[in-house]
């Protein structure tokens, strides 16, 4: 082998081998939603943007939910968002995380309207299927609105 075609190859080897530029993972979703306990198990409709960075394991989350209560006579309304931390496990088409966060309620009974914050924590996964990604999303919120509980998402990611 020459020393030219021995320095070519030597060059092409490199240039292969060279780490491409990180580009950010940015996700949006819609959900179902649902409460386990308020107003008798409340379902909603949310949104869902996720931003995650290709090489650690560790996304950002926010989502907004509204929920259609079911109050009785009265007027109510509760909706909210969550700002989530998500560490994944590294699977091939699975993607399961734990994660931590903070929420935000808005609970309006009649006249009586009160913002409720707290730490939520839960567990979830997201299926790799191409573009379109269903995922689940459990989470345990420690938000008076009206009480901790547990929320449920279930939902669809593009990508």
């Amino acid at each position: 082998m020459s020393v030219r075609l021995g320095l070519a190859l030597a060059t092409l080897a490199a240039a292969l081998a060279l780490p491409t530029p990180a580009r950010a993972q940015i996700g949006l979703g819609a959900h179902y939603a649902q409460f386990g306990e308020a107003f008798g198990g409340a379902v909603g409709a949310g949104a869902r943007v996720t931003l995650g960075l290709p090489f650690i394991p560790i996304t950002a989350a926010v989502n907004g939910e509204y929920f259609f209560p079911r109050c009785g006579s009265g007027d109510c309304a509760l909706h909210g968002a969550t700002f989530d931390v998500n560490v994944s496990l590294p699977f091939i088409a699975l993607h399961p995380w734990a994660g931590i966060g903070w929420s935000v309620r808005r609970l309006e009974v009649g006249k009586v309207e009160r913002t409720e914050r707290g730490l939520n924590f839960g567990v979830g996964a997201e299926l790799g299927l191409g573009g379109f990604r269903p995922f689940v999303d459990l989470r345990y919120e420690l938000a008076n609105a009206p009480e901790d509980q547990l929320l449920a998402r279930f939902g669809l990611m593009f990508r």
